[in-house]
């Protein structure tokens, strides 16, 4: 996936689990194994005003990554028949969150 521009405290980690979400989709729709998301960003840009809350999340640990499932036997033909209670998140885990204003 290619993204123009990528606001990385707040876009960015919505357009990764998006992205990903479609790909397992689709995976599931063509009846193969899902691989990775590959992202090419052109202009990735963190907000002033996002700088120090930026810093103090390169500070944490991090978590290990949850895996997104869909249910056995769920199988579509097109991704707008997906529901959300077709997916099971696996071993989620978070920090405590941190608050980023939004930029208009």
């Amino acid at each position: 996936m290619m993204q123009r521009s990528a606001d990385v405290a707040l876009g960015l980690p919505y357009n990764i689990a998006s992205y990903s979400l479609l790909l397992i989709m689709m995976a599931n729709i063509s009846g193969l194994t899902p691989g990775k998301v590959k992202i090419v960003l052109g202009d990735a840009h963190i907000y002033e005003n996002h700088v120090e809350k930026a810093l103090q999340q390169t500070e944490r640990f991090p978590l290990a990554f949850p895996d997104l499932r869909i249910k056995d036997g769920v199988k579509h033909t097109d991704p707008a028949q997906f529901k959300f209670n077709d997916f099971v998140l696996c071993d989620y885990q978070h920090d405590s969150p941190i608050k980023y204003d939004f930029i208009v």
